[in-house]
């Protein structure tokens, strides 16, 4: 097995657009001028390669999935996605998900009067989620996803002049293993702001190491926290984690500081960082990103200090009462609060997607992807909000635990991996925003070290990690604060490569 770092970074990724063409942020404006700098992170996503059977599971597909694949593919030699596995429904987690159609098998056929070709999938792509993951998939994407008709008749009759890719949902729960090429993935929710719930994952054990991924979280729910400190269970050999800032505050994200908390009891073997910033396809995809540009007045929390930033006014967007439609239905928190409008249907041309059908799992239930088994580990992420981590890596005798999004663990979650009866974790990877700075929906540095010195994982990554977290200042100060502590904890970087035997 092998675990490769797509991207470490923030939804709005570094360099910051609105850092760059304010001109105001050394970290920001090192990463646009130098391509190869270790500061570019694109939003948090893992490819997990089941290097038995030849087959890729990605977690997350976010705006940034098109240039992280572009970056990272060709130099890997991979061409090909086989399962997808989500942690939540936010832009950083799903947008890219329309670009899925590049790296899906397909069958050509040309239509006899036009000669368009048109490319069609064999079989579905699985696509694991929670149920209210599935419901926002489907809301987005609803050209993408697998006709009911078509699940319930192999004969039904195929549309050769739609060139669509096929995607198959696969619901899972929390805590509630599956299996994505092979390798058992454990979903386990975080809090990622108050009231949302994302997820990481545990994964890793076929390969004899723990890996687990916490990319977008504020706070660990008391059973993932429970889980991943399972003294019971053996060390998370790496821990993935979101960490969007150093020390700063934020309500989604947890910080370096906040990480480090966590991981003191965790104890991973690796600390790496993701979504870390500099400080959460088509036409209408990237509208997200409008928040960089966007006149903005900024207020501070009195109390914890995080920063707001609310327009002045709404940007006017100028087009079809179709488009809008769409836009209304992807965007639906950019929108003014205002009463839909119906629109007549119209004939669309041939439209060239992906199509998906979710996999819904739930927290503990193993699921399988690309023949790997996954665990899904609940976490908060934020005050109401649960996230998953995941588990994998059984099959290749490794187990790698993946929590990109966390602010707290759950008490179920700390002691699953904090249990000793288990093999140590070989890799955890888990959110740290910041060093030591508080933020409600992630963790800090000083949390993720507060986990991991009970998990005691033998190689913990960050991951969530911001802007302020800049690589070259603090990649030895991380390394630093783990050695402390006897845990090896270390910045990761876009296009990083974990190997399994």
């Amino acid at each position: 097995m092998e675990v490769v770092v797509l991207g470490c970074g923030p939804s709005s990724s570094v360099p910051s657009m609105k850092c760059v063409l304010s001109q105001n942020c050394d970290v920001c404006l090192e990463a646009h001028s130098n391509p190869d700098s270790k500061n570019r992170r694109l939003n948090p996503s893992l490819l997990v390669r089941n290097l038995r059977t030849d087959s890729n599971v990605l977690i997350d597909c976010g705006k940034t999935f098109r240039e992280s694949a572009l970056r990272i593919f060709p130099k890997i030699g991979v061409s090909a996605v086989h399962e997808l596995v989500l942690t939540h429904d936010h832009a950083d987690a799903i947008l890219g998900m329309d670009d899925l159609r590049e790296v899906q098998a397909t069958v050509e056929t040309v239509d006899p009067v036009t000669k368009e070709v048109y490319k069609i999938p064999p079989e579905s792509l699985k696509v694991h989620c929670n149920e209210a993951t599935g419901r926002e998939v489907r809301t987005k994407f609803p050209y993408l996803i697998e006709k009911e008709e078509e699940l319930q008749s192999s004969g039904a009759s195929k549309k050769p002049f739609r060139w669509t890719a096929k995607v198959q949902i696969k619901p899972f729960e929390s805590w509630k293993s599956f299996e994505a090429c092979g390798i058992r993935f454990t979903p386990f929710p975080v809090i990622h702001g108050a009231g949302y719930t994302s997820f990481g994952f545990e994964f890793g054990h076929e390969f004899g190491a723990r890996f687990v991924y916490i990319s977008d979280v504020s706070e660990l729910t008391e059973e993932t926290k429970k889980y991943l400190n399972d003294a019971s269970k053996s060390p998370i050999d790496v821990l993935v984690i979101d960490a969007l800032y150093f020390e700063k505050y934020h309500s989604t994200h947890m910080n370096l500081q906040k990480v480090m908390e966590e991981i003191e009891t965790i104890r991973p073997k690796r600390t790496l960082l993701t979504v870390l910033t500099h400080d959460h396809a088509d036409a209408t995809l990237g509208i997200d990103d409008l928040r960089e540009v966007q006149q903005l007045v900024e207020t501070v929390d009195p109390v914890t200090k995080e920063v707001y930033r609310i327009p002045r006014a709404p940007l006017p967007v100028h087009c079809c009462k179709d488009t809008g439609q769409e836009i209304y239905t992807k965007f639906p928190y950019l929108m003014e609060k205002e009463e839909s409008q119906g629109s007549e249907a119209v004939e669309k041309p041939f439209r060239w997607t992906v199509k998906l059908r979710l996999e819904v799992f739930e927290a503990w239930k193993p699921f399988n992807a690309c023949s790997i088994k996954f665990i899904p580990i609940p976490v908060t992420h934020g005050a109401g909000y649960t996230s998953f981590g995941f588990e994998f890596g059984h099959e290749f005798g490794a187990r790698f635990v993946y929590i990109s999004d966390v602010s707290k663990f759950l008490q179920e979650t700390r002691a699953y991996l904090n249990d000793t009866k288990k093999p140590p974790i070989d890799i955890l990877l888990i959110d740290a925003l910041y060093l030591d700075k508080y933020n409600s929906a992630h963790m800090n540095l000083r949390q993720v070290v507060k986990e991991i010195e009970t998990i005691r994982p033998k190689r913990t990554l960050l991951t969530g990690m911001s802007h302020e977290l800049d690589y070259f200042t603090y990649s030895d100060v991380v390394a630093k604060i783990g050695e402390e502590k006897d845990l090896h904890i270390e910045m990761p970087y876009d296009g990083l490569r974990l190997a399994f035997p």
